[in-house]
């Protein structure tokens, strides 16, 4: 009799502290580090990093993640099938949270780190043989400021062209 509430505690104990390890538990994600030629891309990122150092949540740490999607539409003029490749970069405000969504690669422009998701574009980035680990923990993801930077622009030809800026940068 006296030892089921020991029991019930040791359970308590064994159970209870492994749920509330698990939702801080430390993850890794191994990624290859990307490289680029695409010299609109370069102008690109300097023009939002920029745009971004007018911001007050700007440092020269702040990550970014660029995505890559690709959709197949077909041409009412020609009756073809079109490959329709838009680009969104925006700003991050934690790391932990931008590789919780696993890119496919990551990339350093100046000081800043930016993490590539989607398909990977050949055209775009050439993935190299150096691999990265990145350290993170698998907490709720709390957004406390979502006053972050979106560009979206459309890839065609080697060209990128802004369709649309979201901002609540004054």
């Amino acid at each position: 009799m006296i030892l089921k509430p020991y029991f019930f505690l040791l359970l308590f104990i064994l159970f209870g502290s492994n749920i509330t390890y698990s939702q801080n538990k430390k993850q890794s994600i191994n990624l290859p580090l990307l490289t680029f030629e695409n010299q609109t891309l370069v102008s690109i990122l300097d023009s939002i990093i920029l745009f971004e150092k007018k911001c007050v949540y700007y440092n020269d740490s702040l990550p970014f993640c660029l995505t890559i999607e690709e959709s197949n539409e077909i041409n009412c003029v020609n009756n073809k099938n079109e490959i329709d490749t838009t680009i969104q970069i925006e700003s991050f405000n934690e790391i932990g949270a931008a590789l919780r969504i696993h890119p496919i690669g990551y990339f350093k422009f100046l000081s800043h780190l930016v993490f590539v998701y989607g398909k990977m574009h050949d055209i775009l980035f050439t993935k190299s043989s150096q691999f990265k680990s990145f350290y993170y923990k698998t907490t709720k993801l709390r957004i406390t400021d979502d006053s972050f930077t979106q560009c979206v622009f459309k890839y065609s030809n080697g060209k990128l062209t802004l369709v649309h800026r979201y901002t609540y940068c004054e």
